[in-house]
Parts: C-alpha cells; structure tokens; sequence
C-alpha cells in the first residue's frame, strides 16, 4: 500500500472540509422537499419556525427573537408542530 504524505492527508482534509457546506445545504433541500407538502398543510407562523429551525439552522433564542416572543414558546412550538407532523406522517 503506497504511503499517504501528510501533504495528500491535508489536502483531502481540506477537500472534504470545502465541501461539507456544500453538503449540508444539499442534504437540507432534500429533507425540505419531502416534507414540503406536509409544512404546506401547516398554519404560517409554525412552518416559518420550522424552517428558521431545521433548513436555515437557527437557534430557538434567534428564532424567538424575530417573533418577539420567548424561547419557550419556540420550543412549545416546534414540540407541537413536530408531534402533528409525526402524526401525519404515520397516516399517509
């Protein structure tokens, strides 16, 4: 087996690392494309939170911030709004 210089190593490193962006953003299209019909079904403030929360990846406090309400009430939020789609999802 040839030897793997530490140049190779760190350039695969880097390679990996440049597209990890690229990856993650792919990967979240996906998720939102199959769940797409199921957060259409949603009232308007509970998929916006989802979508501040799972595709754009903000935290609850950035979220709460935006609506001008508390943290908790994101967080009760999301619980409710995952647990309807869940169930949903189970039905069809």
């Amino acid at each position: 087996m040839p030897a793997v210089t530490a140049t190779a190593r760190t350039s695969r490193c880097r390679c990996w690392m440049s597209s990890a962006p690229k990856n993650r953003k792919f990967a979240a299209v996906e998720d939102y494309m199959a769940v797409k019909p199921l957060l259409e079904a949603l009232p308007e403030r509970d998929r916006q939170v989802l979508i501040m929360r799972f595709f754009e990846f903000q935290p609850q406090i950035r979220i709460a911030e935006s609506f001008g309400v508390s943290q908790m009430q994101i967080s009760r939020t999301l619980s409710r709004t995952l647990k309807a789609l869940r169930e949903q999802a189970l039905r069809d």
